[in-house]
């Protein structure tokens, strides 16, 4: 895969009614969200059902439903990928560098 953007924005659609302890995990760890600082320039929590969520319908169908991960090249919001969100931090970290070429 090419290097398809140096900034990333990403985008988490979910239900947070439906969360998994390992969703939960990874959302809410900050200091992983920081470390990612400056390749990860904004993480979005959208929930689902939400006007914001209609708006990336063809991106979560893609991805076969939710929670589903979008990655967007920063700062043109370009879709990069529309993917199953990641289980933990190693996986999402791998998502990441996949597109910024880390």
């Amino acid at each position: 895969v090419p290097v398809a953007s140096l900034v990333l924005t990403i985008v988490i659609v979910e239900d947070a009614l439906r969360r998994s302890s390992e969703t939960a995990a990874l959302i809410s760890d900050l200091t992983y969200w920081r470390s990612l600082e400056p390749t990860v320039e904004t993480v979005h929590i959208v929930p689902a059902g939400t006007e914001i969520a209609k708006q990336y319908s063809k991106q979560i169908e893609k991805a076969g439903g939710i929670p589903c991960v979008i990655v967007m090249a920063h700062p043109s919001h370009k879709v990069i990928a529309s993917e199953k969100l990641p289980l933990n931090k190693v996986e999402m970290s791998a998502l990441i560098n996949k597109f910024t070429g880390k």
